[in-house]
């Protein structure tokens, strides 16, 4: 796929390397030139520009493009124009940082659909961890359901999926299973591996301190946390 980040500051960088990695293409654009040269060897392609003015962001290939991340966070007169700019010049999808409840409102009303508060979302996923020793990580879908890594608590040690009965009695789908082993690193230390054994099936043992990934609303999440 394609994609244009715009800003790179800690996120935006981030996501741009995280991208490239993944084998898309991915032009990175930030009005700072150290920004673009310090990371022109690390992202497919970087631009100095500035992406406030509407004629240098037409010059773009901005229709053929998949995805646009405007990943400005602290400049909100910065993100708010350039996410304008970007609707104006027909961009198919935008995706919006915002660092706070109002940077989010006039984005949505701008017409950005899909909108992330990394700080705050990375805040919440360690709550939930912090707080129960049992989760270890989440993927919210929605507001409404996730997917997520549970360890597998003593009182079902050596029962089976069909056994503990997920969907009846937590109304949750078990989705895989998933072991870590310590293993020797090239460097001569240990690392944990995290070995998933497919799709989960009835007849499926589970084994205390290993990890189950779950499917549901997350209310039912936190009951079968808590249970």
């Amino acid at each position: 796929m394609k994609y244009i980040v715009i800003g790179l500051g800690g996120f935006g960088a981030s996501l741009a390397q995280y991208l490239t990695n993944m084998g898309h293409e991915v032009i990175a654009i930030d009005n700072r030139m150290e920004k673009v040269d310090f990371y022109k060897d690390k992202i497919t392609h970087t631009i100095c520009m500035d992406a406030t003015d509407l004629h240098t962001l037409g010059g773009l290939p901005i229709k053929d493009t998949d995805m646009i991340v405007v990943a400005i966070g602290e400049e909100h007169g910065a993100s708010i124009m350039c996410a304008a700019n970007l609707k104006t010049l027909g961009a198919k999808k935008i995706i919006g940082r915002a660092i706070s409840s109002v940077h989010e409102t006039v984005l949505h009303a701008i017409g950005v659909e899909t909108i992330i508060r990394p700080e705050k979302e990375s805040a919440r996923k360690w709550s939930k961890k912090l707080s129960n020793k049992h989760l270890e990580e989440t993927f919210e879908l929605n507001r409404e359901y996730s997917i997520t890594e549970v360890r597998v608590p003593k009182k079902y040690d050596g029962k089976t999926i069909a056994e503990v009965d997920f969907r009846n009695n937590y109304n949750l789908v078990a989705l895989t299973t998933a072991k870590e082993r310590e293993i020797n690193s090239p460097l001569g230390g240990h690392r944990m591996n995290k070995e998933v054994y497919g799709v989960a099936q009835n007849n499926t043992v589970l084994h205390m301190g290993d990890i189950i990934v779950v499917y549901g609303k997350n209310r039912d999440i936190e009951k079968f946390l808590h249970s």
